[in-house]
């Protein structure tokens, strides 16, 4: 039987830990991190960190040696547009943040995946895996099976309409608990009180289908909390090594 892809067992629920980690990290410590503590995914950030197309590239390249999928982030929801561009890069996943519409929803699918499915351009040398693959509708139709697309909640609006953003295409929704926190300190009449109160309503809509959810829990023993209501994929800070 062949072995789960890496959406397949997002779909399917299990448990999956990733890990935060610099585009400049050295690929000694990358390895030790990646062998000691056995992660699944890791993410690379665009909104919060300084990156350029060259470093996510070596990023992806250095994250592609130790089989591990890169999950990446953006710099703004305003930039779905742009997730062809992003993915040509190398990354296999990625995580837009701030999302509070159906039409970025709907935009970030458009853009994330080939046609049928999608609107995404052809081209770019440094794709994931493309060197496996000759055929063009070949490549196209396994990253459609492949790729992963996060979408982050980080407003109650957004917990609150998750059904509407839940749209077929979309793997996961992640929580920003910072910015979300923020956002409820100025809504406090929607019934959601904390991020915790956010994830459960989530978690409970979600119940039933293949769209998971994903929180920055930033240490493994932090992680049972959330398992317990319903998250399966965990985000930790890079580990001491």
């Amino acid at each position: 039987m062949a072995e789960k892809t890496f959406k397949e067992r997002v779909k399917a629920g299990e448990q999956l830990f990733g890990f935060s980690c610099p585009m400049t990290v050295d690929r000694n410590k990358f390895k030790q991190i990646v062998e000691t503590h056995g992660y699944d995914f890791v993410f690379a950030d665009g909104q919060h960190s300084a990156y350029s197309d060259d470093r996510l590239v070596a990023f992806c390249q250095l994250a592609s040696e130790f089989g591990l999928p890169v999950r990446f982030r953006p710099m703004h929801p305003r930039e779905t547009y742009l997730i062809g561009h992003y993915l040509d890069m190398g990354p296999s996943g990625i995580e837009v943040p701030l999302v509070e519409s159906h039409e970025i929803s709907a935009e970030a699918v458009e853009n994330f995946y080939y046609p049928p499915l999608g609107r995404r351009s052809w081209g770019g040398s440094a794709r994931f895996r493309i060197s496996d693959f000759a055929d063009m509708r070949a490549y196209a139709d396994w990253w459609n099976s492949h790729g992963v697309l996060w979408l982050q909640i980080e407003s109650a609006w957004a917990a609150l309409h998750v059904s509407s953003l839940a749209q077929s295409g979309v793997d996961c929704f992640s929580f920003g608990p910072s910015d979300l926190g923020f956002n409820l300190e100025q809504h406090s009449d929607t019934g959601l009180h904390t991020v915790d109160d956010c994830v459960k309503f989530v978690v409970g809509v979600l119940d039933g289908s293949d769209v998971k959810v994903s929180f920055r829990t930033g240490t493994r023993e932090n992680h049972q909390k959330y398992a317990d209501m319903g998250v399966t994929m965990f985000l930790e800070s890079m580990p001491a090594v």
